[in-house]
């Protein structure tokens, strides 16, 4: 149980008790490498109460997973862009990854060896008052939410 299995073609990894066919629907050849579990981590993703769980090598960039996954499309964020989201590292070191964070390798992120790297992606909503211009950028853990409670969120007078 010391390994993993990477599927080169769809840069994907999967545990020893994962299907093959549960992950790709795909009549094919295709090969298989036997990697090292020691250079892989479990990394799970959530936004609002949906969560998305996959392998990654340890050394892969944030950034690169972000982009090279489909865990915006899981959360039918694809029209989400850099400058409208935020990634939190959950966990005890709890804080917002900025975009150089976000060029670090996962392992980074790793609080004990066996845990998976949790990430929160959040949105932000730009709001503008017209009065002074000021742009004010609140985040989001949930988009079910009145315009009222999101005025609230600024702690701004909106008057």
């Amino acid at each position: 149980d010391d390994y993993m299995f990477l599927i080169r073609e769809k840069k994907t990894i999967l545990d020893n008790d994962q299907s093959i066919l549960s992950t790709f629907d795909q009549t094919e050849s295709m090969i298989i490498d036997i990697i090292n579990r020691n250079i892989v981590t479990k990394v799970q993703f959530t936004f609002e109460t949906n969560n998305y769980s996959i392998y990654a090598l340890k050394l892969t960039k944030i950034s690169s997973l972000l982009n090279n996954e489909n865990i915006l499309e899981y959360f039918n964020l694809t029209d989400l862009s850099s400058d409208n989201c935020l990634i939190v590292v959950k966990g005890n070191n709890e804080h917002i990854l900025t975009k150089e964070d976000l060029q670090k390798s996962i392992d980074t992120y790793s609080i004990t060896e066996n845990e998976p790297i949790h990430f929160q992606i959040m949105t932000l909503v730009q709001i503008t008052k017209y009065d002074d211009e000021e742009q004010i950028k609140v985040p989001l853990l949930n988009r079910n939410i009145t315009i009222e409670e999101l005025l609230h969120l600024t702690r701004k007078s909106i008057e």
